[in-house]
């Protein structure tokens, strides 16, 4: 890593860091009684310190998990650890039962939105928090599809953008200032996750398709068509699709909540 891209990392990990009034948790549970219970691993590459920081200093991974506590119900506790895994990855362990987000995986979207941070939406922090955001939130549906058994139609992977997208427009309007952002992060993450994942992790999934990421922006868009306009934009929505995307968006959610039926708290 050059000396440039370490400083853009690290500028980008102290916004989100203060954004988030962060508090210190070590390498421990964190949490008590909630089903959902995120985990810090120790590491042993000093090069996954930023990654490791954001992700539990910077609470990252402490909010998603209390949010999804108050709006997902599981059977059983639901470990979220994040963990050195010797290559970027993050994935539901169905034998284990568990969720892991790779430090390596942190680490390389942070080195490139630091690469990216001269130019709009990607130098505010909050950016970088809706693509952790959405990648948190991907993982829970495939934990929720397999721990509950829910009944999927089509491909696992769709049904996991749209229980990810249900969830995180829920999150937004529970902080209105930070949203726009937190939508143009969850995105941009979608539209690059190829570039952050080693080989394999998606080997029994589809090519990324344009199509999809189209998808994801008219659901953000369509949730409130005042609050993600600039998003639209960006995304190059185009205008007959954006006059149907308020319903689409109602499809999807209502798709997602009947996948989720009886496992959701409200």
């Amino acid at each position: 890593m050059n000396k440039w891209l370490g400083k853009g990392i690290r500028l980008v990990f102290l916004a989100v860091l203060i954004a988030t009034m962060a508090q210190p948790a070590r390498a421990q549970m964190i949490g008590s009684d909630p089903v959902v219970q995120p985990f810090c691993a120790v590491f042993k590459s000093p090069e996954l310190k930023v990654a490791a920081e954001l992700m539990c200093e910077g609470r990252l991974l402490r909010t998603f998990a209390g949010f999804a506590n108050e709006r997902v119900a599981f059977a059983k506790m639901l470990p979220m650890i994040a963990v050195e895994c010797g290559e970027p990855g993050a994935f539901f362990d169905r034998t284990k039962g568990t969720i892991f987000v790779c430090y390596e995986l942190g680490r390389v979207v942070l080195e490139r939105i630091a690469r990216e941070a001269g130019s709009g939406a990607n130098a505010q922090p909050q950016f970088a928090a809706g693509a952790f955001f959405f990648l948190f939130a991907h993982e829970l549906g495939h934990a929720a599809i397999h721990l509950h058994r829910l009944p999927v139609q089509g491909r696992e992977e769709d049904a996991a953008d749209q229980i990810a997208m249900l969830l995180l427009t829920d999150m937004a309007d529970k902080n209105r200032e930070a949203a726009p952002s937190w939508a143009s992060g969850a995105h941009w993450f979608v539209s690059n996750r190829r570039l952050f994942y080693a080989p394999g992790h998606f080997s029994a999934e589809p090519q990324p398709d344009p199509q999809r990421q189209l998808d994801l922006a008219c659901w953000i868009y369509g949730s409130d068509p005042a609050r993600y306009a600039a998003l639209a934009q960006d995304a190059k929505l185009p205008a007959a699709r954006a006059q149907r995307c308020p319903e689409e968006f109602r499809q999807m959610a209502n798709a997602a909540r009947g996948m989720l039926s009886s496992h959701l708290k409200r």
